[in-house]
């Protein structure tokens, strides 16, 4: 599912130049954080839409003096060439709950940010003040054409007060109860010509940072729904709409659900990154047919390509699957992905948009095999994956994006069996690159979910390790399949 955090990117190193100038080569200088005269620190961003349409990656020194700054400003990335005057939808997603830098360096920072859609800082997105890296006053976010979207009120990082938003979200829900209260309802319900309401509802203001509290994935679990479902009091009738967190001009649907009575009713669905991954009939709360369900299990998950030149080249990538790639971005064409490389591992299309990895899903009918690895119970994982991917090679960065993505699905089993495919791995999904890399590190983890331990021998991770020289290639991915079947 959809992340709710951004993070931000100082490209390259600081500079001095005069106030005007740093206006002026906006475009020119966007690979740099450039200070002005007027302590104002300029910043450009690359995102990421490869997986939820909001990451900033940071591609900076690991020290940045701060001292002196005053203000931020963020605009979008561009090279040699783009027109840095249009706008770029996909600042929007600065949109989010929390506006939090995430990166260590700006954690303490106080003084005004200001967003914009545009490299010559004439399309505003957004402008806040920060209070030791937290959000503090009014917040603004407006559309390309300055219509105000988002108005809100912070305290130390805190929503106290929304007044415009894009859906529902200041809203408390209490799943125990199946109990959800939405302020200010009426501003964010349509009516069918039924006169059936439905109420269109995102990211809650009050949802903790750990998601153990109003969250969004509580309003889609099975047990709720074994009470009457009740908003503001009363049994609802309608349908609820949810969104995933702004990315960009037209908010991504995350669920549909409909209910007659507190009920569910007729066709719901949910949503995933790559689309519909359920959807169910229901009649009176009783489900009458599974139309689609996504299995976990039949694919190879979110393996994502680094390419690490040792200078800028021109990088030819294809995949030999034995099966079907069902997803990739950007777009898996005839041929391959055709793409020119940087030393920092950023990407570029033969249109210079950016990217940080190369991403493909897909499925194959031949099976891992589990001759040895671990069984680690499900507290434990992290701390598994923390050492074992660090062992394998996988840098900081690399490792965080594995593990954020994968342990969500593994934390709360009672033990998970995990082995790192090699051999089997290169047979089902070749790669082919050119220029040929110097070294190369392939990594699927394969894994099942146990009820209870078994005895299985120890994998040796140490021979998986790849020393990086030269042209180096780093993918990951992992695979859930039914351990019964390949133990």
């Amino acid at each position: 599912m959809k992340k709710s955090f951004l993070m931000f990117g100082l490209l390259a190193v600081l500079a001095g130049c005069g106030g005007n100038q740093t206006q002026n080569n906006t475009q020119n200088n966007s690979d740099s954080g450039i200070v002005s005269a007027d302590s104002i620190l300029l910043v450009s961003c690359i995102l990421d839409e490869a997986f939820d349409g909001q990451w900033f990656y940071p591609m900076f020194s690991d020290s940045i003096d701060l001292q002196g700054i005053k203000e931020i400003h963020l605009i979008p990335s561009y090279n040699v060439g783009d027109d840095s005057s249009t706008a770029v939808p996909y600042m929007i997603g600065i949109a989010q709950i929390d506006y939090v830098f995430y990166q260590t360096e700006f954690e303490s920072f106080s003084g005004k940010v200001s967003v914009y859609y545009d490299g010559f800082k004439k399309i505003p997105v957004t402008q806040y003040a920060l209070v030791n890296g937290l959000p503090d006053g009014e917040l603004n976010v407006f559309d390309p054409q300055g219509k105000k979207i988002i108005s809100r009120i912070y305290e130390a990082g805190v929503c106290k007060e929304v007044t415009t938003d894009v859906y529902a979200s200041d809203w408390t829900f209490n799943p125990k109860n199946s109990v959800l209260m939405i302020e200010n309802v009426g501003a964010h319900q349509t009516f069918g010509d039924n006169g059936v309401p439905t109420i269109h509802i995102g990211p809650s203001i009050h949802a903790s940072l750990d998601g153990s509290e109003n969250s969004q994935y509580d309003l889609i679990r099975s047990d709720v729904f074994e009470n009457f479902f009740m908003v503001n009091g009363g049994d609802f009738t309608g349908c609820l709409l949810g969104y995933f967190p702004i990315s960009s001009l037209e908010p991504e649907r995350f669920f549909e659900l409909h209910f007659v009575g507190g009920k569910l009713n007729d066709t719901i669905r949910v949503y995933g990154t790559w689309g519909l991954e359920l959807e169910e009939v229901y009649s009176n709360g009783e489900r009458v047919e599974v139309l689609y369900k996504t299995e976990e299990m039949d694919g190879m998950g979110k393996p994502v390509i680094y390419l690490y030149p040792e200078t800028e080249m021109l990088v030819n990538v294809q995949l030999d699957l034995n099966g079907k790639i069902t997803h990739s971005y950007p777009k898996y064409p005839a041929g391959g992905w055709n793409v020119k490389a940087q030393p920092d591992g950023t990407l570029y299309d033969e249109n210079g948009k950016g990217f940080y990895a190369l991403f493909w899903e897909g499925i194959s009918p031949q099976e891992f095999t589990y001759r040895d690895g671990f069984v680690v119970t499900g507290s434990e994982t992290e701390k598994f994956l923390e050492s074992s991917l660090d062992i394998i090679g996988l840098t900081r960065r690399e490792a965080n994006e594995f593990i954020m993505f994968w342990l969500p699905q593994m934390e709360n089993n009672a033990y998970n069996l995990i082995h790192f495919s090699t051999d089997e791995y290169e047979e089902i999904a070749k790669l082919k690159i050119s220029p040929k890399p110097e070294s190369i590190l392939r990594i699927m983890m394969v894994w099942s979910p146990l009820d209870q331990q078994i005895e299985i021998p120890q994998q040796n991770l140490y021979d998986l390790k790849v020393e990086r020289n030269g042209f180096t290639v780093v993918e990951w991915g992992g695979k859930k399949q039914n351990v019964m079947n390949e133990l």
